[in-house]
This record gives C-alpha cells, sequence and structure tokens, in this order.
C-alpha cells in the first residue's frame, strides 16, 4: 500500500523548528547526511526519533507524518508529565521495531506506563522493548507483543500484580531471546534531590519474583539479573530456573543483596544484620552456573567478596567460555581489618601473624599460576578478561602475559607486586598486547613511565585505555603520558584522571600527532593542566565528542572558549569549575553531567559545583586562620606559649626544594628520563604533604599549626637554626613548649602528619578521638581500674606499652585505635607512655618492658601473653590466637557501604 505523500516544501521555518526540538541531534544528522533533498524526503530518511515530554496529540500527529519510523525512544524529563497510562501509538508508531521509555524527572518520579496500553497497537510489530524507570501496573500489554526478541526492565517500580505476574508474562514471549532485568542495578543511583520516596509520596517498590522464569522464557541466549535476591530465591535461580534455559549464551548476575527505594533505585548500604554469606561466593555459584548452562560463552558475576584460584579452577566445565568477568568491590579501608579477621578466624591465626602488614587478603585469595593456567586451559580462546581488585602473585600474572588470545583485558588496582616482577615486566611479557582493543590499568599504582612508554611502542591496536590514577607517588609524567602519543589515531577512549604528574607539557606531547577517532576523553583532577592544555586538545581532536574537566582548576575561560569550536563535540564535564561552565553557555556541551546520589572528589550531596567552590573557600579560609606563618624566633615562641598544652604541628620547608633525608642508591635507569622530570616527581611529594597539611588543619581544630618557610632571609634561616632543622621539609611536634618528636624529609611524611595529630594530639579525620576508645594509663591506679572494668572472661584486654618520642610507637598507634573501635565487645585497648611521667616510668619498669612497642595480653586482669613490634598484621594475628585459644571466633564484619570508583583523594 502506498504511503501518503507529505509537501514538506510548504512547510514553515517555524514547523521545522518544532520538529528539529523534538528529535535528537544524531538522527537529524544522519538523515540530513542520506537525503539529497531534505524537505522531500525527510519522510523517508528519518527512522529514528526521540522525542522528550510529547502529549498525545503530538504522538499522533507525528505517526502519521514521518512514515518510515522504526525506533523510538520516549523520554519524561518534566516533572506532572510522567504519565503514558491511556495513549495508543498510531501511524507508523504502530509499525514500530523498537521502543524505548524512561523517566529523567528530577526527584526520580518513574514514568507512568499503567498496564503497558501503548503497545496495543505497537506490539505486534515490536522486536525490542525498554523500559526505564517506568511505574509498571500489570504486563497486560505484552500480551500482543508476539514477535518481542529483546525486554530490558531497568529500575522500574512494580506493583504486586507486575511483580509476581512477571514471568507468567514472559511466557506469552514465545521469541524472547534476550533479558535484561536490573530493579536494583550495580549503576543505579537515586537522582540528587530525591528523598526516600523520589519525593512523590508514592508507594515502595515490590520485589520482582523470579519464580517460573525458566519455563517462561525457555528460549533465552542472553540474560542479565541485577535484583535483590534472598539466600533461598537465589540458591533457585541457579539450582532450577537456570536449567530451563538449556540455551543460555550469556549471563550476568549481582548476586549481592540490596534495599529497593520507591522509585526502583538501590540505597546502600543493605539493611543492619545482611552480611555476605557463602551462598553469595563465587565457590558456590560457579558450580552451580557451569552445571546449569554448560554452553555458557559470556559469564559476567558481581557482588562477591573472594576470588582465588579455586574458583578460576571450578570455571572447567565452561569449555566455550569467550567473555569473563569476576570483578571484586574496592574494600572500604575502615573494613579492611574486618577482612583479616574473617580470613583468618580460628585456626588460621597464626598463618595471619605471617602475613605483610596491610595485606587485606586471605592467601586463598591470591590468584596464582595454578588457577591462572587453569582458567587458559578451560578457555584457549578466551578474548575478554576483567579480575579488578584481584590479589595477584607474580607467577600468576606472568602466566595471564602467555595468553594470545585477549582482546579486552581490566586489571583494576593492582599493587603491592615486588620489585622483582613489577607491573611493567607484565606488559613487557604479555603476548596479547599487540592485539588489545581494549586495556584498563586504573588505580594501578605501580604503573610508571616506563610501562606508558612500553604501551606507546607496542600496543598497536588499541581503542580503548585507561590509566586513571596510576602511578602513585609521581611514577607518572609527562614523559610517559608523551610516549603514548603513537596511539592516538586509533584511541577512542582515554581516561587520563587524577594523574597528579600531568601538566600542559605532556598534553602537547600527547596531542603532538591529531587524534581522528578519539571520542571521549578524561582528565579530571589534573590540577595542573592549564589553557594551554586544554587548546592542544581542543585542535588535535576533531572528532571529540565528551571531555571530562572535573576540578581542573588551572582551566579557565580561555581554555574553555578554544572547545567552543569543536562541532562534535556534545559534552564537558567541569565539576568544581564554574568559569569552564560559564563560557560554554548556550552550546550543546554545555549540558551537565547525569545527577547522581553520590558526590565526586570531596563533593556532597545535592550540592551544585558553585556551592563546593563556596564550600571550599570558606575552608580555605578556615586553613589560614589555623596555619601560622612564623618569621622569628620571638613569633615561633609567642605561638608555643599561647598553645599551652595543646598540640602544635611545625612544618619546615622552602620553596623548591624536597629533600628525602637519606643518600638514595642510583635508580635502575629503564626508559630515558631527564633530571627535570625526576625533579618534578619530587616536589610533587612535597606540594602532597601541603595538601595533607591543609586538609589536617580542617578537621583538627584543637591542634595548632605553624608553617616556617626559608627563603634566604637572616631571621628565618636563624629560626631554622635554632630549630635544629637540616633536612627540608621537617616536620616538628611540639606541647607545653617541648620538642616531641620530628620527621625528617619527604619520605612518608604524608602519613606522618596524621599519625603524628593522632598520637600527640589525641585528632583524627573526621572528629575521631583515640582517647574515646583506647584509655591513656598513666598510674598504676589507672591500669588497675582498666583491668577491672571488664570482669566477661571472653573480652581480651590488650595494653599497649610505649615512649613518646618512638618512631616505631607512633606508625603503629592509628592501627590500635581503628582495632579498639572494630573489636568491641571483642577486646578493649589501653596505651601506656612509658615516660610520661614518673608514675609511668615506675610502671613500665614493674612490667619488665624491654622494646617497644610492647601489647600485654590480659584476661580478667591475669597477664596470658604478650607481642612486641609495630607490624599491624602480626598484632591482629596474635589478638586472634589469644581468642582462638578460648574457643572464640573472630567477631562478624560490620555492614559497610561500598565505594563508588574513587579510592583515596576523592575517586569513585
Amino acid at each position: 500500500m502506498a504511503h501518503p505523500s507529505v509537501d514538506w516544501a510548504h512547510i514553515v521555518d517555524a514547523g521545522w523548528d518544532i520538529v528539529l526540538a523534538s528529535s535528537a541531534w544524531p538522527d537529524i544528522a544522519n538523515a540530513r547526511t542520506t537525503c539529497k533533498s531534505w524537505k522531500r524526503d525527510v519522510d523517508r530518511c528519518l527512522q529514528r526519533l526521540h522525542l522528550r515530554d510529547p502529549t498525545p496529540d503530538s504522538l499522533g500527529r507525528l505517526g502519521s507524518t514521518f512514515l518510515c519510523l522504526s525506533t523510538v525512544k520516549i523520554t519524561a524529563v518534566k516533572e506532572g508529565i510522567a504519565r503514558l497510562e491511556n495513549v495508543e501509538l498510531k501511524g507508523a508508531f504502530g509499525r514500530l521495531g523498537a521502543l524505548g521509555l524512561r523517566s529523567k524527572v528530577p526527584g526520580g518520579a518513574p514514568l507512568a506506563v499503567g498496564q503497558l496500553q501503548i503497545l496495543r497497537t505497537a506490539g505486534p510489530a515490536l522486536t525490542r522493548l525498554s523500559l526505564r524507570a517506568c511505574d509498571v501496573v500489570s504486563w497486560k500489554g505484552l500480551e500482543t507483543c508476539h514477535r518481542l526478541v529483546q525486554l530490558d526492565v531497568i529500575h522500574c517500580r512494580l506493583s504486586s500484580e507486575a511483580a509476581l505476574g512477571f514471568t507468567s508474562a514472559l511466557a506469552s514471549l514465545s521469541r524472547l531471546a534476550a533479558l535484561d532485568v536490573r530493579c536494583c542495578g550495580a549503576a543505579a543511583r537515586r537522582r540528587a534531590g530525591s528523598g526516600a520516596g523520589g519525593g512523590n509520596g508514592q508507594q515502595p517498590s515490590a520485589p520482582l519474583s523470579l519464580e517460573g522464569l525458566g519455563a517462561g522464557a525457555p528460549r533465552l541466549t542472553s540474560l542479565r539479573l541485577v535484583a535483590p535476591l534472598s539466600d533461598v530465591r537465589l540458591r533457585r535461580l541457579l539450582e532450577v530456573e537456570l536449567r530451563g534455559m538449556p540455551n543460555l549464551l550469556e549471563l550476568e548476575l549481582e548476586v549481592q543483596g540490596c534495599r529497593v527505594s520507591s522509585g526502583g533505585h538501590r540505597e546502600h548500604p543493605p539493611p543492619a544484620g545482611q552480611t555476605q554469606g557463602p551462598a553469595r561466593e563465587l565457590e558456590t555459584i560457579i558450580p552451580a552456573v557451569a552445571a546449569a548452562a554448560p554452553l555458557l560463552t559470556s559469564l559476567r558475576i558481581k557482588g562477591h567478596s573472594m576470588l582465588g584460584d579455586r574458583d578460576l579452577e571450578a570455571l572447567a566445565p565452561l569449555c566455550h567460555l569467550r567473555r569473563l568477568q569476576l570483578d571484586l568491590p574496592p574494600l572500604d579501608p575502615d573494613a579492611q581489618a574486618h577482612r583479616l579477621l574473617q580470613a583468618f578466624g580460628g585456626a588460621a591465626a597464626a598463618a595471619a601473624a605471617a602475613t605483610a602488614d596491610g595485606s587485606d587478603r586471605h592467601p586463598s585469595d591470591v590468584l596464582t599460576c595454578a588457577g591462572v593456567c587453569a582458567l587458559l586451559r578451560v578457555a584457549p580462546q578466551l578474548e575478554e578478561l576483567s579480575l579488578a581488585h584481584a590479589e595477584w602473585s607474580p607467577a600468576g600474572l606472568r602466566a595471564l602475559g602467555a595468553s594470545t588470545s585477549l582482546r579486552q583485558l581490566r586489571l583494576h588496582g593492582v599493587s603491592d607486586l615486588p620489585k622483582e616482577y613489577t607491573l611493567c615486566a607484565f606488559l613487557h611479557g604479555l603476548r596479547s598486547l599487540p592485539h588489545l582493543v581494549e586495556l584498563d590499568l586504573s588505580d594501578c599504582t605501580s604503573l610508571s613511565d616506563w610501562g606508558l612508554a612500553l604501551l606507546g611502542r607496542r600496543a598497536a591496536s588499541l581503542a580503548h585505555l585507561s590509566v586513571r590514577g596510576c602511578g602513585g607517588g609521581g611514577l607518572v609524567s609527562d614523559v610517559g603520558v608523551g610516549a603514548l602519543a603513537p596511539l592516538m589515531r586509533r584511541l577512542k577512549h582515554l581516561d587520563l584522571s587524577f594523574l597528579d604528574g600531568l601538566t600542559d607539557r605532556g598534553i602537547a606531547r600527547l596531542m603532538q600527532s591529531p587524534a581522528p577517532a578519539l571520542q571521549t576523553l578524561s582528565i579530571s583532577y589534573c590540577e595542573r593542566v592549564t589553557d594551554a592544555g586544554v587548546q592542544a586538545i581542543a585542535a588535535a581532536c576533531p572528532a571529540l565528542r565528551h571531555l571530562s574537566l572535573d576540578h581542573c582548576v588551572g582551566v579557565g575561560a580561555a581554555g574553555a572558549s578554544a572547545l567552543r569550536g569543536a562541532r562534535e563535540l556534545r559534552r564537558v564535564s567541569a565539576e568544581g569549575c564554574p568559569s569552564i561552565l560559564a563560557a560554554l553557555s548556550g552550546t550543546p556541551a554545555a549540558r551537565p553531567k547525569r545527577c547522581r546520589a553520590t558526590a565526586l572528589a570531596g563533593g556532597r550531596p545535592n550540592e551544585t559545583p558553585q556551592d563546593q567552590l563556596e564550600r571550599r573557600r570558606r575552608e580555605s579560609a578556615e586553613v589560614e586562620t589555623r596555619v601560622h606563618l612564623v618569621d622569628t624566633e620571638e613569633e615561633f615562641v609567642q605561638v608555643l606559649e599561647d598553645a599551652g598544652d595543646k598540640l602544635v604541628v611545625v612544618e619546615v620547608q622552602q620553596e623548591g626544594v624536597c629533600q628525602t633525608g637519606i643518600d638514595d642508591p642510583e635508580p635502575e635507569i629503564h626508559w630515558k628520563l631527564d633530571a627535570e622530570k625526576a625533579r618534578e616527581q619530587q616536589l610533587a611529594k612535597c606540594t602532597a604533604v601541603k595538601h595533607v597539611i591543609q586538609r589536617t588543619a580542617r578537621e583538627c581544630p584543637d591542634v595548632s599549626f605553624v608553617a616556617i618557610e626559608t627563603d634566604g632571609s637572616t631571621e628565618r634561616d636563624a629560626l631554622v637554626r635554632k630549630l635544629g632543622v637540616q633536612v627540608l621539609p621537617t616536620l616538628q611536634f611540639y606541647r607545653n613548649g617541648k620538642l616531641l618528636w620530628e620527621h625528617k624529609g619527604v619520605g612518608q611524611m604524608e602519613a606522618g602528619v596524621g599519625e603524628g595529630v593522632m598520637y600527640y594530639g589525641d585528632a583524627g579525620a573526621g572528629g575521631v578521638q583515640p582517647s574515646s576508645v583506647v584509655a591513656e594509663i598513666t598510674s598504676k591506679a589507672k591500669l588497675q581500674e582498666f583491668l577491672s572494668a571488664s570482669t566477661d572472661p571472653n573480652v581480651l584486654q590488650v595494653l599497649n606499652v610505649s615512649l613518646t618520642s618512638a618512631g616505631p610507637c607512633i606508625k603503629v598507634f592509628p592501627a590500635v585505635v581503628a582495632l579498639s573501635r572494630s573489636f568491641q565487645g571483642y577486646a578493649t585497648f589501653a596505651r601506656l607512655l612509658g615516660d610520661q611521667n614518673g608514675d609511668t616510668r615506675e610502671l613500665l619498669q614493674s612490667l619488665n618492658i624491654v622494646e617497644v612497642p610492647t601489647f600485654i595480653f590480659f584476661r580478667s586482669g591475669k597477664e596470658v601473653g604478650r607481642h612486641v613490634g609495630s607490624s599491624r598484621g602480626d598484632l591482629i594475628g596474635q589478638i586472634l590466637q589469644q581468642q582462638a585459644a578460648v574457643g572464640l571466633s573472630p567477631p562478624a564484619p560490620p555492614v559497610t557501604a561500598k565505594r563508588s570508583r574513587a579510592v583515596g583523594r576523592g575517586r569513585k
């Protein structure tokens, strides 16, 4: 049947403005490119349409105008208009092949679709249906969708009828091959500003019932399931429902439970008492999946807390595997001690003591050669592998390097490798490197310039590269970033966020040859990049569509103005940089990033970039009032007198000077590094110390801070000599005019600031007071009071015996504070400074203390053991061993919220 013709030549310009405003720009651009005559042939060329807040009348008119539409996406943006319960699609809309319905209403209000009446006329031709953030009453409209092949139900709010009848509705979809259900997905976020119910007084969403999924959708080849599941429901899914899908090829599961808000979004943390059980670990899940779906070619599992060789070996039945993702979540630093407890409980306490300091994984969670070789034998054609935050042994990485089939590799957070086998050595031996299309090394702190140079020379096929947050301590600089220049002709996505050593010079070297394919670039939190670097990006990247400049404080209006000429640029993210947003106002690139409930890099929920800037200005003003700049000896003495018994932290420094205080050996040269780069790395460490002191000054108002900057003046140099400072920078801690301790050189000085303030000043980050959880022993009477405070024989009493100026005692004290907060009801802690006064010296002698720090263990007031040393792992192991001796298991880890990708420094 011939379609009625439309006389496009007589449509006025105002009419075209309406059409263009309601359409997605890529569709219009594609139609203009394809059609010889835009106005004459638009009905034939325009096949995809994106409508925002359309009225039912406009849907009817558009359906009778654009006769060849095949794909339509409808998005609700404005409040009060998000309702499509009784709408029927007519004309070309009744012949659609794909339909997407979505809500982006501020506050999280879902798009009301009722019983899906909108599918009455469109359903018979639909092959793909996507519902995102929709309010579904029932699935009655699905009965007409006999040709539906793919169904996405993402972050929707379901009535009880819809939740219980979901699998029954799937039974009418005889051709359904792909199902994506994310009622509570890891990427879900409540809109900024939404309350617990989205601000609309709506009823909570009913939990989705998956009982009968295998019988209702037996032809599924792809299943993605991210929904709140109890242990019983998860077990039924694995053992019953998956067995009803014999053709399943792709499976993605998020196995961690969650709580659903009224808008269908997940809220963190889970309800109190909900902890990770064995039913949600890979040792239980993988064998069940392998037995139920042996034909899998793609397996992605999230939400587990352990990954080891035994899990990789359990994949043996999946001989067709091509894509594997078993990412671990990043650990909350406060939960690392609990991971040790969980891993080393009971009889294994002695093994805990043997682990290295800072270790937070069980030995069986380390990926070794045995597990990796087993995986490569099972899946010799493995193309995609993602094992984020896994713990690797050198032998395990070396075995992975032997693979020749990998095309996508994601290894987030690989660190703590020994010097004899670094991450750079792994890349050098990676046989798949020339063929890799995607490589993600985010938060791999041991990556250096030499590794980046290796990528520039050998990874010729890379299209996606992320080195976000790599090279901690100045290992990555302009030299390494510039060495990536040979990759720029093929790269499409590049992430250089959180590279402290990146400056305009590195950007210029990187962009010295054009980047014609680059579409996405992120240099967020690269504070040393200025307008010149952004101008180089704008000149070299003609296809750039997304650019992230969050908190690039060195970029101003001049750099932003260079971006106005970028024709393809669609979004510039510049949180914390209002001058960039102002310079780009009125352009498509000025669209803000989608709101998220979690703030980025020190931001706070519901805080705009302008509010954040003003807050940081107030905090900077507070720092200026708390940090005293001292020039003469008289001023210094006056500050000490005014402080009284408060702690005074003194930083002595000089601009352009950053010494370690030790004779460093000549480093092994892997790559041609000039002296200027080495100097920049050293100065970056001193800059980081300044930032730590400023942050500590904000968080610890009861501590006074003094800054002395030598500049060659006679008075300042005399003061520095009086203080006995010979290494710059130097930290000194005073109380009552007496020097307690000093830290010479920049080495580990960042940690030294917090350790000293906590040890001497009874203050920590977030307002923590160590004295509230660790009792101070100043006499025999205080010791007897501490020992008699607990009569429970199950509670271990730990006395930390230290000296005022002993470095090891200062280093281990933060771990003592953390354990005292974590072990409540399991162990209590006290501290004795043996040289504090005459009573403590007498007490030190009566306890027969030879070395410090010494930890004395008491039970019911009687000594049961001792431990000498500053190793955190040894201390935890000894405590567990003492408790295991009387039959006590470690306490359960607390329920904590997982971090979003920002670890340290505000990362998410």
